[in-house]
């Protein structure tokens, strides 16, 4: 490893006044290098693919991490272990908001298809919300059970069902949600 000594750079702050100097000090890291970010900011590490091509840095991480899988040596600072970490975590959040969306979506074809009975469009309305059902079953895991909250998301239905549609009123809902469990709900269909 090579040590390098801070490294000071002189610049004038005024034309007037040239015996006015601003030091810079630019520590190094135990690598012997620094690295400058695009917004000025000194760093021990250069900018991760991750900040500027996500599918880059995806292929290049996956490689690495299959290497190190089967018994290849891998060096521990080629692995972006943070955003690794955080990408994991956001494929748990995308699968969570994913089925969110779809019952959301249940309750709202649901709830126009009851809130105007006699439209002609009940029919496409009851098969979209039997649909948008199948598929939250499909990408349903049980750890997703604790933490969705059926009550909720059918008030966010409710709450963006129209008064009025196609100059017609909405009939009386139900202000509760009418299943007590999520479950109930998925065998619904």
């Amino acid at each position: 490893m090579t040590i390098r000594p801070e490294k000071r750079e002189e610049t004038p702050q005024r034309e007037e006044s040239p015996k006015a100097t601003v030091t810079h000090v630019i520590r190094v890291s135990a690598s012997g290098e620094a690295h400058v970010t695009a917004e000025g900011q000194v760093t021990s590490r250069p900018s991760s693919d991750y900040d500027t091509d996500i599918l880059l840095w995806s292929e290049r991480q996956a490689g690495l991490l299959r290497r190190r899988a089967s018994g290849e040596p891998v060096e521990d600072a080629e692995l972006d272990w943070p955003n690794i970490a955080e990408e994991i975590e956001d494929v748990g959040r995308s699968e969570f908001h994913a089925v969110e969306s779809l019952l959301v979506q249940a309750f709202c074809h649901r709830l126009k298809a009851e809130g105007w009975p006699e439209s002609l469009d009940v029919p496409a309305w009851q098969a979209d919300a039997i649909n948008f059902l199948r598929q939250a079953r499909r990408r349903f895991v049980p750890s997703l059970r604790q933490k969705i909250d059926i009550h909720s998301l059918y008030d966010d239905a409710l709450a963006s069902t129209p008064l009025t549609m196609g100059g017609r009123e909405r009939k009386s809902l139900p202000l509760g949600c009418p299943f007590s469990s999520l479950d109930e709900l998925l065998r619904s269909c």
